[in-house]
This record gives structure tokens, sequence and C-alpha cells, in this order.
């Protein structure tokens, strides 16, 4: 079957992603010597060869890769530039297997037979790919398979991505019937479109390919604690994306934690206006986010693993955060001036 949805063209070279590093580092202002001397031994080395990859696999789009590359290298530090690549990759084809769900372009047959390929691959060492998305999953699969860590995750792994197809099938469902109409009486609450959403952004999936690529296997009994904390973060990192992402995701007719909060507001406050909605749930969503962030710390000071990679897993979530800050991540640049995340502060004003 064809590709009818998702990302075509791609920049010439890899410098069309690769910033200057002065640029880069003014941007995030959080980042440390050490996290900076690390991004400008890696980072040069893990464009090109992502960029390279991209150019493969022309249904994942290119625009990310700085961003996401950023993240990873300081999440994983010490790691090998090819063990990072391929988090990179993985978060930049998971990123695309999510554009599948967006949009009127794919029906839900063909969406479930992308997704029963790709869980093949997921599950099954001998399975065939017939769709360009699972190809490139099973690559990615094949390299995380030659790790000693792999045995005894791969079943998280793939349960994990599943968890990540049905979150994103239900956000599917939703945006077709709902199609931005938030006066459909039907509408869904905050706790259901949640439930749902924070599974979507995939990442328990991501952490355990960082987990199996690291292959430490000293970690394989600490799982169980870093998914639970995964858990916290996703729910911080989904609410961070939704602000994000709100304006973009408004016009599209997507739902999004703010639409679903200043409907409910609405409900609730018959004379409120949705401007006076919107101030209030970009306000609600914002405590939520810092609240989630909060616990995240907390629990990651509770923790005690071999080689710390709570606290490293919890950088990447900071600094994540800070690059959603500057720009949606499949649109950032760090030359942008003008900032797509919303703030609100508890008078009401936007900054």
């Amino acid at each position: 079957m064809p590709v009818t949805h998702g990302y075509q063209g791609h920049p010439a070279s890899a410098s069309a992603v690769l910033p200057d590093y002065a640029a880069l580092e003014q941007a995030l202002p959080s980042l440390t010597n050490q996290e900076a001397q690390s991004l400008k031994r890696l980072l040069g080395p893990v464009t090109d060869e992502v960029a390279a990859w991209c150019e493969k696999h022309d249904f994942i789009s290119p625009r990310s890769i700085l961003p996401v590359s950023t993240v990873i290298i300081v999440q994983h530090a010490g790691l090998s530039a090819e063990a990072i690549c391929l988090v990179v990759q993985t978060v930049l084809w998971i990123t695309a297997a999510d554009d599948l769900f967006d949009g009127q372009a794919l029906s839900e047959p063909d969406l479930s037979r992308i997704i029963a390929d790709c869980l093949q691959v997921a599950c099954y060492p001998d399975a065939r790919a017939s769709h360009p998305y699972a190809a490139a999953l099973k690559e990615l699969r094949d390299s995380l398979a030659t790790r000693t860590t792999w045995p005894p995750l791969q079943a998280p792994w793939a349960a994990a991505l599943t968890q990540v197809f049905d979150g994103s099938m239900y956000e599917y469902w939703m945006n077709r019937r709902f199609s931005g109409q938030s006066t459909n009486p039907s509408f869904p609450t905050f706790e259901e479109y949640f439930s749902f959403s924070r599974l979507s952004i995939g990442l328990a999936f991501l952490w355990l390919t960082g987990i199996i690529a690291e292959d430490r296997i000293e970690l394989i009994p600490h799982v169980p604690d870093l998914l639970a904390f995964a858990a916290q973060c996703a729910n911080a990192l989904r609410l961070t994306n939704d602000l994000a992402t709100y304006q973009r995701e408004r016009r599209e007719g997507t739902l999004n934690s703010v639409l679903v909060h200043a409907v409910q507001l609405r409900r609730e406050k018959p004379g409120l206006t949705w401007q006076g909605a919107e101030t209030e749930a970009l306000q609600l969503v914002e405590r939520a986010r810092a609240a989630a962030m909060e616990r995240a710390r907390i629990m990651a000071a509770a923790l005690a693993t071999p080689s710390g990679i709570q606290k490293r897993l919890l950088r990447g979530l900071e600094l994540g955060t800070e690059i959603y800050a500057l720009r949606d991540v499949r649109e950032w640049a760090p030359q942008s001036t003008q900032p797509t995340y919303v703030s609100v502060t508890p008078s009401g004003e936007r900054s």
C-alpha cells in the first residue's frame, strides 16, 4: 500500500538542520558546560547520520532532527554516536507514525493494517514487513536486538508500542467524531482524553529504547520502577506538548488538553466567554504541567539505579520542555525568536 499521509521532501544535507553552536547555547541557556561539550562533539555526526537515514525513509520528516538529537545526546551521556542515532531514529519514527493518525487521510482498515504490520515486526524476529513504516521499525528492532538487554526487554518494548497505538487510535476516532466541534454534547471529558493521550506520547516506548541501547544489564531489575517513573513523566510531557501545539491543533480541529478543559469550563460556567474559558484552560494546563514536573523530580530523587539513569531521563524531560517553550519540535529552530508556547500568569495575562 502506498504511503498516503506523511512528510515528503528532505533538506539537501544535514547542514539544513544543524545550527551553529553559539545559537544553540543561546537558545538553551540551561545547558551545562559538560552538556555543551557533548553536543559540540556529537551533534554533527549524529545529525549527519540521522539525516541520511531520513533520506532512505521519505515519510520521516527531518525537521525534528536537531531538537531530538540535542535531547538524546544530553539524556544518554556517554553513549556512542551510533547508539544515540538509534534512539533519535526511533523518536523520529514514532513521530511519523503518530502523524498517520492525524487528519482524515487514512481509513481505519488502512491504519489497522499498518499497526498490525508494525506489531508483528515488534514481536517476532522473523516477521516480514510489508509496509514502509514497518520496514523502518524492523531496521530499528534488528539494531536493538544486538544488545544484551534486548531479550528481557523485548516484551515490555513491544507492549509499550501497543499502548502508543491504542492511545493514537483513540485520538483518531475522537478527532474524526468531533473535528473540533466543541458544542457536541458527548465531547470527551479531560479525564477520558488524558488517559489515552498520555499513552500516545510514547515516552515509555522511547525510554525503553534508550535503556536497551545503553546495554547495561544491571538496569534490568530497575525497569519496573523506571516505567512507573516514565508514566509520571509522560503526564508532564503530554501537557507540555499540548501547550506548545495548542494553536496549531485548534486550527486543525484536533483534541488537546487546553481545548478539552475550555469546553468543560464553558459547560460548568454558562456565562463564560470562549476567550475567558480558553484563558482559564491555559492556566489549568500550565499548573498541571508544573505539578507533574515537580512530582517527576520527587520520584527521580527517590529512585536509585546503578548508573543514575533516572536523573538523565529527568534531565532529558526538562530540556525537552525548554525546547517546546521555544517552538513545537516539528517546526523548531534555535534561531527562532518567536515562541509558540503560551504561558499564562495567574492574573490571566499571556507571556
